[in-house]
């Protein structure tokens, strides 16, 4: 196995230093490219992989050649870096352009197929001005999607609203992972009224509260109709004035969308009594 990928490093390679006129480099540069080319070869050979992609980088600035982009891509699988790989070979297509043959792109888009497979999928959700960091590196701002190679890794997020959070988490071959920190930080918005608003919610509450209430005097109104007539009527005028002050408020509130809006305009209202006597009950005030 080591002796096939050896033969595809060292022959696309030699492919990488057929250079196109745009970026021909002078012959001493040439010279120089090759000589990191040769320590890279002999580096991967003895599967140091990290200096040998080092020594594929500076052959890459000094020949201005996208050919050894396939060869870094091959570098980075070895190292388990999918995701390094994928870039790279997506790149070396990009600046090949019409150059590649049908059955070279037909090659890559296989081995990219199956590097794509082999990748985590991790989803970032927090506060849109968080930084993402994976490992200590920015990966960008939340929230995002990203391709993301298997093992294990830290995300830490910082943003202004929650200061900086952080979790380890473990992800397999072509598994999926949300994360989510924090429901304060989801921009998932609950919509609140203005301040001016809120007091209808609260005459809403009074209303149905004066309904509620009115259920057990119009019970009490029905039990004593045969036994003590003037405690009935008591009963039934306090459950139909709560019921009707209920009823009118409701409607009051359906019919004037600018009701209760004290901080706009600057109303002082008296507050609402309920006031109880022997002939009944009667609201007394505004709202």
């Amino acid at each position: 196995m080591r002796k096939a990928l050896n033969w595809l490093l060292l022959s696309s390679m030699a492919l990488s230093f057929e250079l196109g006129a745009v970026h021909a480099p002078a012959a001493d540069t040439s010279a120089e490219a090759r000589l990191h080319y040769d320590r890279a070869v002999e580096l991967y050979s003895r599967g140091s992989y990290a200096a040998a992609l080092d020594e594929m980088r500076l052959v890459r600035e000094l020949s201005h050649s996208y050919k050894i982009l396939y060869n870094m891509g091959q570098v980075r699988a070895a190292m388990n870096d999918h995701v390094g790989a994928i870039e790279a070979y997506e790149q070396y297509v990009a600046e090949a352009g019409g150059e590649l043959s049908e059955q070279r792109r037909a090659d890559v888009d296989r081995a990219i197929a199956a590097l794509k497979s082999r990748v985590a999928t991790l989803t970032v959700r927090a506060a849109r001005d968080a930084t993402v960091l994976i490992d200590g590196s920015s990966a960008g701002q939340a929230p995002l999607e990203l391709a993301i190679n298997a093992g294990v890794h830290r995300i830490r997020v910082q943003s202004s609203q929650q200061g900086a959070q952080e979790k380890t988490v473990t992800l397999a071959e072509g598994s999926r992972l949300a994360l989510d920190f924090g429901p304060a930080v989801h921009d998932t918005l609950v919509e609140q009224a203005p301040e001016h608003e809120r007091p209808r919610y609260l005459a809403w509450s009074v209303a149905g509260g004066l309904a509620v209430a009115s259920v057990p005097f119009g019970i009490a109104a029905w039990n004593a109709q045969h036994d003590n007539a003037t405690r009935a009527r008591v009963f039934a005028g306090v459950c139909d004035a709560l019921w009707l002050s209920a009823a009118g408020l409701g409607v009051w509130l359906v019919l004037d969308p600018g009701a209760l809006r004290n901080k706009r305009n600057g109303a002082r209202r008296e507050p609402v009594v309920l006031q109880i006597g022997a002939d009944g009950a009667a609201l007394r005030g505004s709202f």
